[in-house]
């Protein structure tokens, strides 16, 4: 709250000030996302701070994550971190704050990660995409982790899972119907870098015939000799 001091009979309010404390109040790049940690991790440079409030001010961090915005009347403000590009938050974000006494505001940001791939027609089913084996569309793969992500494969059968955490994850296909896969699915990657999953399926196959009446015991089926009962079938 604001205090106030006297002066030749003329009120002065007490300035306070919002920042990060100086050991570690860093704000922090997180690499597992798993939100604040006690182990000292790199501080971010250039990320932009906002407090909005009774004073507004906007603050730059320096290059070990440090920021400060001094001279603030006292009130309640909202503290805001703009998220740099390729990251995500994993502290709250905006943070309210009332001033004075002074305050610490610290931000958590954690680097995200991709999975992309290809899923195709593996028409030789030797796992492998061979020159002319042609992208499947329409195809859903989901990766499961730290965080999750959906994907359905474009025309020429590629996909993006964007957005996701560091750490080990499952990328599941889901086979379409009349179709195996001839490559591992589920398969494992962990997360950063980023990594690549493709997938290879093809045509289940199907045996086909029939079952005759051999009258005459020749092994052949000649002309006249009926179908047995049921005999037509597929087997798959």
């Amino acid at each position: 709250k604001r205090r106030a001091r006297q002066k030749n009979g003329v009120s002065f309010a007490r300035a306070s000030s919002i920042s990060v404390g100086a050991a570690d109040a860093d704000m922090r790049r997180r690499s597992g996302g798993c939100g604040w940690c006690t182990v000292r991790e790199p501080g971010f440079a250039n990320a932009t701070v906002r407090a909005t409030g009774t004073t507004p001010r906007t603050a730059t961090t320096n290059a070990t994550g440090n920021y400060s915005m001094l001279s603030l009347l006292g009130g309640s403000y909202s503290v805001a971190l703009t998220i740099p590009p390729g990251y995500a938050r994993t502290t709250t974000n905006p943070v309210v704050r009332t001033l004075g006494p002074n305050a610490v505001v610290n931000f958590g940001i954690a680097p995200l990660f991709n999975i992309s791939g290809v899923v195709f027609v593996d028409a030789n089913e030797n796992r492998i995409r061979d020159a002319g084996e042609v992208g499947f569309a329409g195809a859903a793969v989901r990766a499961s982790g730290p965080s999750t992500a959906n994907s359905v494969t474009s025309a020429t059968g590629s996909y993006l899972l964007s957005n996701l955490f560091a750490g080990s994850y499952s990328v599941t296909l889901t086979v379409p119907a009349g179709y195996f896969a001839t490559t591992t699915n589920p398969a494992t990657r962990v997360l950063g870098p980023n990594s690549i999953v493709n997938f290879g399926i093809a045509r289940m196959h199907s045996i086909s015939g029939n079952v005759f009446v051999d009258s005459n015991n020749s092994k052949l089926r000649d002309i006249g000799e009926a179908n047995y009962s049921l005999g037509a079938s597929v087997i798959q």
